[in-house]
């Protein structure tokens, strides 16, 4: 399975320092995808830790497909992909 990263004139990449690039690259070793939750789970973790001051959360999960993205969740449950690392 080939891992993409944003490009660095993609919006996405925005969200990548060096912090982040670091933790995403330990979620999607291959020992630990198995712990990745899914799109589903995220969504319903969001759903009941909702803040209304918050505007965004963003996670990398699986989504049902197999894809490992990172996804925006919104304060109202709202969801968008914002980048696929892999299908």
């Amino acid at each position: 399975m080939t891992i993409s990263l944003p490009t660095p004139n993609h919006p996405a990449a925005e969200l990548f320092d060096a912090d982040t690039i670091e933790a995403v690259a330990a979620l999607l070793h291959p020992s630990k995808r198995s712990e990745l939750s899914s799109l589903q789970e995220v969504l319903r973790r969001a759903k009941e830790s909702s803040s209304s001051d918050v505007s965004a959360s963003y996670c990398v999960c699986m989504k049902a497909n197999g894809a490992i993205v990172m996804e925006r969740i919104g304060p109202r449950g709202g969801h968008k992909t914002i980048w696929t690392f892999a299908r």
